[in-house]
């Protein structure tokens, strides 16, 4: 892994859900970490779901090596736009150094 590839600032999130003083249950994403990253623009498609279009973005990141990330955590990116990627596999190199992480954008990513 070449460090000087790692441009991009990330936000990784989890979802979480904990009781409130009064007992509710509230579920929310929770902010982890913020980390340098290499985010790649791999493939696109559209897809019509509810009498509507949607585009879809499948994405490369990669980061330093990590234990705690799973598929069911996302990405913050563009915090200014606030883009939202979901995580679809988590691939560690052979020595752990890095992570690629295979996202996609745009559809359910609320």
């Amino acid at each position: 892994m070449i460090i000087g590839r790692l441009r991009d600032r990330i936000i990784l999130q989890c979802y979480e859900s904990y009781r409130d003083p009064l007992g509710q249950v509230i579920k929310e994403w929770k902010d982890v970490a913020t980390v340098w990253a290499e985010v790649k623009a791999i493939t696109g498609k559209e897809l019509i779901s509810s009498q509507r279009e949607i585009s879809s973005t499948t994405m490369k990141i990669y980061i330093r090596y990590r234990e705690d990330i799973n598929t069911n955590w996302r990405i913050k990116y563009h915090t200014a736009n606030a883009e939202y990627l979901n995580i679809q596999a988590v691939l560690p190199d052979a020595k752990r150094t890095y992570l690629e992480l295979l996202c996609e954008a745009g559809v359910n990513n609320g």
